[in-house]
């Protein structure tokens, strides 16, 4: 089963500022999951627009088709998608 996002970023947290109270460090990891609702809360998608504009900006880097998917963290299947693209107005 995959980890909790939430005790990811609690692990990371400690592992940068060993000094921060761990006491104070879980109450507000219990806060923000019961604000959130929740063991298993719905992180939303990212928007297309905004992997659209990543990998219009990795392209205007100079790099490879390839690199700027790697960039954007996009499948080839995905990043084909992608350019092909047009925002609605």
């Amino acid at each position: 089963m995959p980890k909790d996002p939430l005790e990811e970023l609690v692990d990371q947290l400690r592992a940068a500022c060993p000094e921060f109270p761990a006491d104070k460090l879980m109450a507000t990891a219990h806060k923000i999951r019961r604000d959130m609702g929740g063991a298993n809360f719905y992180l939303k998608k990212a928007p297309v627009e905004g992997k659209a504009f990543c990998l219009g900006n990795a392209l205007a880097g100079g790099g490879t088709l390839s690199e700027a998917f790697d960039v954007c963290g996009v499948s080839r299947a995905t990043g084909f998608r992608l350019l092909r693209y047009r925002p609605r107005r």
